[in-house]
């Protein structure tokens, strides 16, 4: 499986769009589920998805690149079928 980044909280976990195991968020919107393959070890390196991480649990908003956030959706929107966002 993939390692990821939880949106939510910063923990560690095993997939993009799975359940986070520490704060039990589910990436389910669209938005939220481009977010989630962005900060997944196949879009940022070890050390870029630690320090988000580190960001994250810090309660600090991070800044997506906005044109890959609509790439992904558009790539995306035919493999699932989250609500709009």
């Amino acid at each position: 499986m993939t390692m990821a980044i939880c949106l939510n909280c910063g923990a560690e976990k095993f997939g993009a769009w799975t359940p986070c195991s520490e704060c039990k968020f589910e990436p389910k919107s669209l938005e939220d589920r481009a977010k989630a393959m962005l900060l997944t070890e196949f879009n940022a390196s070890d050390a870029d998805l630690r320090e988000i991480a580190g960001e994250i649990r810090k309660g600090r908003q991070i800044l997506f690149d906005l044109a890959a956030i609509e790439e992904l959706k558009t790539d995306i929107q035919g493999i699932s079928d989250p609500p709009d966002s």
